[in-house]
C-alpha cells in the first residue's frame, strides 16, 4: 500500500489502510473500513475503495459522501 501511494505521489493523509491493525479480515474488510473512515468523512468528499484477497478476488467502488 505504501509503495502504491508513493508511486502515485499521493499525500499520506489521502490514503488509508488498516491491515496492520486488523490483519486479513476477509469479507469483513470493507465493513470495518467504512465504520472507521465514515466517522471522519465530510459531505461532498469522494472515497475510492479497493480490496484484493486470496484466490485473486478483488473489488472496487467509488462513494460520494452525502
Amino acid at each position: 500500500m505504501e509503495a502504491i501511494r508513493n508511486r502515485l505521489k499521493l499525500a499520506t493523509e489521502n490514503v488509508y489502510f488498516n491491515i496492520r491493525q486488523m490483519g486479513n479480515t476477509s469479507s469483513s474488510s470493507r465493513t470495518i473500513f467504512l465504520s472507521e473512515i465514515l466517522v471522519e468523512a465530510e459531505p461532498g468528499q469522494r472515497l475510492g475503495l479497493s480490496a484484493l484477497g486470496g484466490g485473486f478476488t478483488f473489488d472496487a467502488a467509488i462513494l460520494d459522501v452525502v
